[in-house]
């Protein structure tokens, strides 16, 4: 991964670039990652990892989908794998820094693990091929919540929800609740090692600590 980094910098002509391991579903990888674009592009490239930090406590996911069964990035109970098998079959997973689940589902009263719908959030839905959308949107309203932005689906959705027969709706901060996240950002400091700019330690740059905290 380290020498990927050298790769893409020297190619880039930068050094402002860093590798941040995450691991999201495809649509909340995408809309962290515009957000995370439009902030840094206010705050500067030092900071990324804290506002990433930052806004990957707020970014939620909640998911509707027919079958489980190939469903590995969230644990899930022997029970469910079974009930995969059974005609009409459906499962509402939630996704967020917290806490990941997954529950049985009824599509004659759909609940999703919604918070109440004010100006802190905004939503965006992206389906598979076969994905119950009107069903989703019948949870969303039920919940207070209006119909969210559809966006296409990334083509790398299927290999992680393990099926077309989804619905993925990414609950973000608004513009305002982003602007409170970058209120209060640490002050930057010199790496020791890099020169470079940093607000934490090790270095967002070089991943190096200070001679100081590292020989004490």
């Amino acid at each position: 991964m380290v020498d990927a980094l050298r790769v893409v910098r020297s190619s880039r002509e930068t050094l402002d670039l860093v590798i941040l391991p995450v691991d999201l579903p495809p649509l909340a990888l995408m809309t962290a990652a515009g957000l995370l674009a439009r902030l840094v592009a206010q705050e500067g490239a030092a900071h990324s990892v804290v506002i990433l930090d930052r806004l990957l406590e707020c970014v939620r996911t909640v998911a509707w989908l027919e079958t489980v069964t190939r469903l590995a990035h969230v644990e899930v109970p022997m029970r469910l794998h079974t009930r995969s098998l059974l005609p009409g079959s459906a499962f509402a997973v939630s996704l967020s820094a917290q806490q990941a689940s997954v529950a049985a589902a009824d599509r004659r009263d759909p609940q999703l693990s919604l918070p109440p719908h004010n100006g802190d959030w905004e939503a965006v839905l992206a389906r598979g091929e076969r994905g119950d959308v009107a069903t989703v949107e019948r949870a969303l309203t039920s919940a207070g919540w209006p119909k969210p932005q559809t966006v296409p689906a990334s083509p790398a959705a299927v290999d992680w929800w393990g099926t077309d027969r989804y619905v993925e709706v990414v609950l973000y901060p608004s513009a305002a609740a982003c602007r409170a996240l970058v209120a209060e950002l640490p002050t930057l400091h010199n790496c020791r090692w890099c020169s470079r700019a940093t607000p934490t330690e090790p270095c967002v740059f070089c991943g190096h600590l200070s001679p100081k905290e590292t020989f004490s």
